[in-house]
């Protein structure tokens, strides 16, 4: 196992393994939560049409939404 910003996570994870929090990490972050997300066998290409696709439209929600405000007016701005 291995503390990870205060977060013990063990080193290969089982199938019914828990992680948990020190409590250096509680004090720092009192009302703080943590959680796991553990995948096995998921795809993750390197270039999804459709997932391009949505991001195009919703960064372009997010200009419309947020028209005139200087952070969205340069397309250089990431999302």
């Amino acid at each position: 196992m291995r503390a990870v910003y205060g977060i013990i996570v063990p080193d290969i994870m089982e199938k019914d393994q828990m992680f948990s929090v020190t409590s250096d990490w509680h004090s720092s972050f009192p009302n703080a939560h943590a959680g796991i997300l553990v995948m096995r066998n998921a795809s993750n290409p390197a270039h999804n049409a459709e997932l391009e696709k949505r991001k195009a439209e919703l960064e372009e929600s997010l200009r419309v939404q947020f028209a005139g405000r200087i952070a969205l007016q340069s397309r250089a701005i990431p999302f």
